[in-house]
Formats: structure tokens, C-alpha cells, sequence
């Protein structure tokens, strides 16, 4: 298919290319913050606990662990 530009791509092979290359660079930076969070302590201060539980969740996946909270207050969500 022809656009005004020239040539337009394959939207199915430039999605697939495309999505190759975004996996390729997150798994990239997954492994960047793996080797910087692995076996580390980590302490959240100040906000509610409840704030605290997607990125306890995140670094938990890179190797971090253990984790203190300190909080100024439960939220309303899960707690950690």
C-alpha cells in the first residue's frame, strides 16, 4: 500500500520488529537495575504504607529484599 509518503510497512512485520527490540531494551534495563537492587535493603519513609506495596512488588522481582516501611499513615489499599 502506497501513502503520500512513499511506501507504507507491513504493519504485521513492523510490529513484530518493533516489539523485538522494545523486549530486547527492557529486559536490558531489567538487568541494569537487577545488578544495582539484587540483595539490597530498602526502606520507604514518609506517605502511607499503601504506596508502598507496587514498588515493594517491582524491586521484589529485581532481587531486593528485605523492606521496612515507615509510614505516616495505612492508606486505603493492600498493605505491605
Amino acid at each position: 500500500m502506497d501513502g503520500i509518503y512513499g511506501k507504507m510497512p507491513d504493519p504485521g512485520k513492523a510490529h513484530a520488529s518493533t516489539l523485538g527490540r522494545v523486549d530486547a531494551f527492557v529486559e536490558e534495563v531489567r538487568a541494569q537495575l537487577r545488578s544495582v537492587f539484587a540483595h539490597r535493603r530498602v526502606i520507604f519513609a514518609g506517605g502511607v504504607a499503601a504506596s508502598a506495596v507496587q514498588p515493594i512488588d517491582q524491586l521484589r522481582t529485581l532481587g531486593a529484599g528485605p523492606f521496612l516501611v515507615l509510614s505516616t499513615g495505612a492508606g486505603t489499599v493492600a498493605q505491605p
